[in-house]
């Protein structure tokens, strides 16, 4: 991730000092950067000049010692809070008071990452959780701890301008905006698999509906094994929060399965590349649906799109209603950008409220909560049962302006008096 990030900058006319533990892996990075250059010279998607230019800005580094005049930082090691607070403690050591530091982390709590700082170097802290591969995707999410000053979130803002990318602000929670409101996605996935799917249903329900990639393509692109340990960090990072979810990806992990680094995960990869429908994950998957008592059934298209959309729109009112994002359009520019959420349906809030219609998917919602008791993500938002018993507050309800402070904000804050995290 932290070659793909410094390509992004590098584009954009910054130069970049690159760190890395050992010679010998910053010589690997620096070379893996060289390639992909070379790759999108192939392809056209960038000139010859360009790229000569671009590496020309970038230098790598095994010294801790040469960020000593940079003006902006951002780490990108793996998921690991542990980690991640050491080295915000030995870079707020090592540099200048001006220098804002940044952490690519996906879902962990920027403000703890940020005590491992000096008091006064927390307003210089917040969150840019860039999107793999960071080179190519245009979202930026960018979190705001709870010291961050306005100036250290406008220079973000910024920063993602200058990348070419699409920057949105957001609030701190566990897996912040984006990768919250599509966790449960993927956590009805898993179950919708023990119920009788297989994962190449999911997925052409998937495509069908307009993504680029099925759920399980996706997962087995990035890395089984990286969404494995992103959960079990959230767990060790949120010990008070209830997590449920399938097995199956730890099975998975497990056998050596994890995507199409290993030729194997959800699929087969015989040319590294294709997915294959694969007769030894359909046998895991069956073996677990009887361990668990569960006798398979056939699981029609519409529940299976309703079960993997309604999901994200709920979680994505819950959002809203918490204050995490400022708009509820920044939600759908999140989907479109980070996640491939077809745009031709508006995003995930968009197409809820105006193709599918509130009440509707509220309904769908209370059916599967009251099927789904434990699964706690099935719980109606209180933002959308408002909104769905209530037409005349549902007409007031505008996608395009900051919520809070609105008059459906206003209606629901004195129902229950919700914490705004903005």
């Amino acid at each position: 991730m932290g070659g793909g990030i410094a390509m992004a900058a590098a584009n954009g006319g910054l130069n970049v000092l690159l760190l890395d533990n050992t010679q010998e892996l910053l010589e690997r990075g620096l070379q893996s950067i060289k390639h992909n250059y070379e790759v999108s010279v192939k392809r056209g998607s960038l000139t010859p000049q360009a790229v000569a230019q671009a590496i020309g800005r970038i230098q790598g580094t095994i010294r801790f010692e040469d960020f000593a005049k940079a003006d902006l930082i951002i780490e990108a090691v793996f998921e690991n809070m542990d980690l991640k607070k050491q080295i915000f403690a030995r870079l707020d050591k090592t540099c200048p008071p001006k220098t804002i530091l940044c952490s690519n982390t996906s879902s962990l709590d920027i403000d703890e990452i940020a005590s491992a700082t000096s008091p006064s170097r927390r307003e210089k802290v917040m969150g840019t959780h860039f999107f793999s591969p960071a080179n190519v995707m245009r979202l930026l999410e960018n979190v705001r701890g709870k010291d961050s000053s306005a100036e250290t979130l406008a220079t973000g803002q910024e920063l993602g301008k200058i990348l070419r990318k699409v920057p949105v602000l957001v609030g701190n929670c566990p897996s912040f905006a984006a990768n919250r409101i599509f966790k449960d996605r993927s956590t009805e996935g898993g179950f919708l698999l023990e119920e009788g799917a297989f994962p190449q249903d999911v997925d052409k329900i998937h495509l069908k509906f307009g993504f680029p990639m099925g759920l399980f393509q996706v997962s087995d692109l990035s890395g089984i094994d990286i969404g494995v340990k992103i959960m079990n960090e959230l767990k060790k990072s949120n010990p008070g929060v209830k997590f449920v979810g399938s097995p199956l990806s730890s099975r998975l992990v497990d056998a050596g399965r994890l995507g199409q680094k290993t030729k194997a995960g959800w699929y087969q990869y015989d040319d590294g590349r294709t997915p294959k429908p694969d007769p030894v994950v359909e046998k895991i998957i069956v073996e677990r649906s009887k361990e668990i008592g569960i006798e398979r059934r056939k699981i029609s298209d519409d529940e299976i799109l309703e079960r993997v959309v309604y999901t994200v729109i709920n979680e994505g009112f819950r959002v809203i209603e918490e204050g995490i994002v400022s708009r509820p359009s920044d939600l759908d520019v999140i989907s479109v950008y980070g996640y491939g959420w077809p745009k031709f349906t508006g995003g995930p809030i968009f197409y809820g409220v105006n193709v599918v219609g509130i009440k509707k998917v509220y309904n769908a919602i209370e059916k599967y909560a009251k099927r789904y008791p434990d699964r706690v993500y099935w719980q109606p938002s209180k933002l959308l049962k408002a909104l769905a018993e209530d037409d005349a507050l549902a007409r007031k309800f505008n996608l395009r302006v900051p919520y809070v402070g609105t008059e459906v904000h206003r209606v629901l804050s004195a129902q229950q008096s919700p914490t705004s995290r903005l």
